[in-house]
């Protein structure tokens, strides 16, 4: 190995003398920046019509780097963003389903309305506040993440889709620089085992390969459950060959499936004006998955009668291949191609609680366990443009234009039982309700629509001495079909 890397969660520090023996160079962890470490010369590409650094960049752009990710131990995507100014990350409810927005755009629904999720420069998902199917919960950083760049507002409306707030974009490493890295995390007063790796190599003078990811087990780490609600693996790796030129084919494979535990408030009282606990319930640290909640029983798209655990979380699988290519096609014209599909499933299951007992005395409250089957997330998009860059006005201009086409499945089916669960043991009993009455049967529906979108762009940008000026337009068509039922 070229390069070998131990890296530790702060809280995890004390069980760094436990892996010595496996001499793998074991680096201090150190406490996540209160922002993202700031380099100028960073290029960024992200939501541009040309790759420009920081500092001539005429958006609001950060970048967090793969040395800032590591040394602060983020895992997903809320962490990460936490330390992006001018980004507001909610992840409360876990690892996943996070509430994230820009400043001058609200929270005015769950997940990322106003912001596009993308990987590698095209979206994750179409839409970023899919109930129950955020575009976070799909992405998970690990030694093959490079960086992760955030452009907000400007040009993130105009070059890429329903972005309106802004854009954040997770970028892997290409494999071009060699060196392979292994990391170990484990757990203090927590069960945790994670394991990272990422390898890279030159196959020959113009060819090289990464692959990176990880493998995980545990319980959840925010709170003690006694259960394994945290387990997964991600695999990714990325061929590219060079052409010469700066034109290069690169390869992109995926795959990812991973459960972590979700959150949800607990019942509290409030009395004087106090928010206090009930029957003793610190909200800080209760969580009412248990195995009393192994079994759910619920009805899936065909009206079959399903089992699931409440355990598994927020249950994520995603299998994906992409590729990218750049040519210089003459006449100072340049070809950049992305293409991705994805295939797109899970679980959300959570247990809410519909109220604090009675009159906030009692020692049950009802519990709503949100039991959300995400059927089809599947997505395919391709985005191709040209770009030429000429003298002009005594600068440099560059003219692009290019089309963004795709099309995305949003299939669901919820069903949502409702249990009696005692404070003091966190047992459920029941269900007390079916999903065809909880709520007034509210949330006994199933839908499969499908949504198809082709996107124009143009965009112009100049630069002269300490000047810059960028100007760019799209329209977006969109058309959805399919189906949808409410039971009651």
């Amino acid at each position: 190995m070229k390069t070998q890397r131990l890296s530790l969660h702060p809280s995890q520090v004390a069980a760094a003398a436990a892996l010595a023996l496996l001499q793998l160079g074991i680096a201090q962890a150190q406490t996540a920046p209160a922002t993202a470490p700031l380099n100028l010369d960073t290029v960024v590409v992200t939501a541009s019509p040309s790759g420009r650094s920081l500092m001539r960049s005429s958006d609001s752009v950060s970048s967090v780097g793969e040395e800032a990710i590591n040394r602060g131990g983020a895992t997903n995507a809320a962490e990460i963003l936490r330390a992006v100014p001018g980004v507001r990350s909610e992840s409360s409810g876990g690892e996943g389903n996070a509430n994230i927005t820009v400043r001058g755009a609200p929270i005015s629904a769950g997940g990322s309305r106003y912001i596009q999720f993308q990987e590698d420069g095209l979206p994750i998902l179409l839409f970023g506040d899919i109930a129950f199917g955020t575009a976070d919960q799909f992405v998970r950083t690990d030694y093959m993440t490079d960086r992760v760049e955030v452009v907000r507002g400007g040009s993130a409306s105009t070059m890429v889709s329903n972005s309106p707030g802004g854009v954040v974009n997770f970028v892997s490493k290409s494999g071009k620089a060699a060196g392979n890295a292994v990391g170990v995390t484990l757990g203090l007063g927590s069960r945790l085992t994670r394991f990272d790796f990422n390898l890279s190599s030159a196959l020959s003078k113009d060819t090289s390969l990464t692959v990176g990811g990880f493998a995980r087990q545990g319980e959840g780490g925010a709170r003690n459950n006694g259960l394994t609600t945290e387990s997964g693996v991600q695999v990714r790796a990325s061929l590219t060959k060079d052409l010469g030129q700066g034109n290069y084919v690169r390869l992109n494979l995926k795959h990812l499936d991973d459960k972590t535990p979700s959150f949800m408030p607990v019942p509290t009282k409030v009395v004087g004006g106090q928010i206090q606990a009930v029957g003793g319930v610190d909200p800080r640290s209760a969580f009412f998955v248990n195995s009393s909640l192994s079994r759910d029983v619920t009805i899936d798209s065909a009206g079959n009668r399903v089992t699931s655990n409440a355990a598994d979380g927020l249950h994520v699988r995603s299998d994906s291949i992409g590729l990218e290519a750049k040519f210089n096609i003459g006449g100072g014209w340049v070809l950049e191609e992305r293409f991705r599909k994805a295939s797109n499933s899970g679980r959300f299951v959570a247990l809410f609680p519909a109220d604090n007992g009675s009159n906030g005395t009692a020692n049950r409250f009802t519990g709503t366990l949100f039991n959300t089957s995400l059927d089809n997330m599947d997505n395919m998009f391709n985005d191709i443009k040209v770009s030429r860059t000429v003298d002009a006005a005594g600068g440099k201009m560059q003219l692009t234009g290019g089309v963004f086409s795709g099309t995305q499945n949003v299939a669901q089916t919820w069903f949502w039982n409702q249990y009696d669960v005692n404070f003091a043991t966190g047992n459920a009993s029941g269900p007390v309700a079916s999903g065809w009455a909880t709520w007034g049967g509210c949330c006994s529906r199933t839908y499969d629509v499908r949504y198809s979108i082709t996107a124009p762009y143009a965009a112009m940008s100049w630069d002269s001495g300490p000047l810059s000026i960028d100007a760019s337009v799209r329209q977006n068509s969109m058309r959805a079909s399919g189906q949808t039922f409410n039971g009651t």
